[in-house]
């Protein structure tokens, strides 16, 4: 992690010691269908919030690359090293019309992300995109195709909010497909509205 991440970290740490109840909400959007995140978020739907109790401890800048978790034979790291090759990969299986892209750029500005390995093998994926301050977005919950309704992409999110809360975020939100409602309410969100405007297809603001 840069030096400016870590200082923005220190900051929101400041904000949240400020916190009289002691308790950080986590926002995101509303799940649907009990689908272990193997559909990606799409941004036309509704949003929602989680609310858990936590203070914010340890830096993730000492935990990327080394943190690591298993269950089931799938082994979760947070913030490893990890290739377009793999990531796109991955997404062509798992993502019908995926172009393969750069990753980097993007993965570069995140607050963090989660890996899923079985084995060698990258089989899911989640980024925790981040505004530099107390928002925090879930983005592209992956998982290969056959490994699916086996509690991975739960995993990934969980992770990932974990990552929030140590971090100091306040709020964690996702958009998603309304099949997705049961599968983001199993990891603890709930509804909340939100809007959009598509860039690509809109010409004109408010």
């Amino acid at each position: 992690m840069s030096d400016v991440k870590t200082a923005m970290r220190n900051t929101i740490k400041l904000f949240m010691a400020a916190t009289p109840d002691g308790l950080l909400w986590v926002g995101g959007s509303i799940p649907v269908q009990a689908h272990d995140g193997c559909e990606r978020e799409d941004a036309r739907h509704l949003t929602a919030r989680l609310r858990v109790s936590s203070s914010a401890s340890s830096s993730l800048a000492s935990e990327e690359g080394r943190q690591q978790q298993m269950h089931d034979g799938v082994v979760y790291r947070l913030g490893p090293v990890v290739t377009d090759a793999e990531l796109n990969a991955l997404f062509t299986v798992s993502w019908d019309g995926h172009v393969p892209r750069p990753f980097g750029p993007v993965l570069e500005r995140s607050l963090t992300y989660v890996c899923a390995y079985n084995g060698a093998e990258l089989v899911g994926f989640v980024n925790l995109a981040w505004d530099g301050g107390l928002h925090a977005f879930v983005l592209d919950t992956t998982v290969y195709p056959t490994l699916r309704r086996a509690g991975i992409g739960r995993r990934l999110v969980q992770q990932a909010v974990d990552a929030a809360r140590r971090a100091g975020v306040a709020w964690v939100h996702v958009d998603y497909e309304p099949k997705l409602r049961h599968f983001y309410a199993a990891c603890g969100f709930s509804p909340t509205e939100a809007g959009l405007i598509e860039i690509a297809s809109t010409h004109n603001g408010c």
